[in-house]
């Protein structure tokens, strides 16, 4: 049961793809389809409360998302061996389905995470009042699942500190991409910076378009890939029309020198992975799970959050010397098949669905 968001559909897409090798599985994939207007009204800002998050607009959002998922994955319960659920707000209303059948439920981090770091609004001091009934909700989840699966230590502690989950019950799984083929080698020109988030303002997208105008525009092209609408300019890029799984990105990534993700809101971005699959370095913040997927000075840097001098920094680093971001390109590649390989990660995965269905 997949919530088909964002990242989510990446995920989903690849485990799909690597299930394919395992006979032995047969799997069913459940997607909770993009909002109809209903949806959209239910989960619509309400503009004068929405300013103090007063508006419940995220809980409204999840909890119409989750009576949908409900209303698809019920009638498929009973026959199951196992359920996973990806996230825990596919299944917030379906508490009995998850008491009912061995259910695993997984995610990237937890709504006591993600209410401060929603990419489209700000968390006030009455955020925590507004959350509660889904974490009330999503706790119950957790206690009634048979594993809890997180994708980095950042979640995990979540999970244990803020929902009092039993340690036993928790794994972390890093999940990953499938690898794909090595890339193909790229010709010695102007280097190419590239960021990809669907906004700009909160997933660092801003504060990388003013480093590059400040100080990189006279060495290094940006490519944008984004919703958000910019002015075009000399050696600026701007990519609107992209979608998950239209190939795209993967050749977006193919020509460029460098990813740049300096987003203070992102969990365990499944496009960190991607870029590392292309040889690319990869620039993310110290924020989430991020630091788990980079290592810093080896695949990438890791700055701090909102510190335009250290991403300007390094930055300037790579694309000044192309022997660096080659040989750190190199490693990244390396350190995603290695350690974030789906083919691999989904062994000890089905390891994880086939222990909870034999209890």
């Amino acid at each position: 049961m997949s919530e088909n968001i964002g990242g989510h559909r990446t995920l989903h897409r690849h485990l799909e793809e690597a299930l394919v090798q395992h006979r032995s599985i047969e799997a069913r994939f459940v997607r909770v389809p993009r909002p109809g207007w209903p949806r959209r009204v239910l989960g619509a800002t309400w503009p004068l409360l929405g300013r103090y998050d007063l508006d419940f607009q995220p809980v409204r959002a999840q909890l119409a998302a989750a009576a949908v998922a409900r209303r698809l994955v019920a009638p498929l319960v009973d026959a199951a061996d196992v359920v996973h659920w990806y996230t825990a707000n596919s299944a917030l209303l379906s508490l009995d389905l998850v008491s009912s059948r061995p259910s695993v439920v997984s995610l990237d981090m937890t709504n006591a995470q993600n209410s401060r770091r929603l990419p489209y609004r700000y968390p006030t001091r009455f955020t925590p009042f507004v959350t509660r009934p889904v974490a009330n909700l999503e706790r119950r989840v957790y206690e009634r699942a048979d594993a809890v699966v997180t994708k980095s230590e950042w979640a995990a502690e979540s999970v244990l500190a803020d929902y009092g989950i039993d340690p036993l019950k928790v794994r972390v799984h890093a999940f990953g991409i499938l690898t794909g083929p090595e890339p193909v080698p790229r010709p010695n020109r102007r280097p190419v910076l590239v960021f990809v988030g669907t906004t700009l303002a909160r997933k660092g997208g801003l504060a990388l378009l003013d480093v590059w105008r400040r100080s990189l525009r006279d060495r290094a092209d940006l490519v944008l890939v984004t919703k958000d609408r910019v002015r075009a300019e000399p050696g600026l890029r701007v990519i609107g029309d992209v979608e998950v799984g239209d190939g795209r990105v993967n050749r977006i990534l193919d020509e460029s020198t460098v990813f740049a993700f300096p987003s203070s809101m992102d969990a365990s971005p499944h496009v960190v992975f991607e870029a590392m699959a292309h040889g690319l370095p990869v620039v993310v913040c110290r924020s989430g799970g991020m630091p788990e997927q980079v290592i810093d000075g080896q695949t990438g840097f890791v700055v701090p959050p909102d510190d335009t001098q250290a991403l300007a920094a390094v930055l300037a680093k790579l694309v000044d010397n192309p022997d660096l971001a080659q040989a750190m390109g190199a490693a990244a590649r390396a350190d995603v098949q290695r350690h974030f390989d789906m083919a691999k990660q989904v062994v000890p995965f089905i390891e994880i669905l086939r222990e909870v269905a034999g209890r």
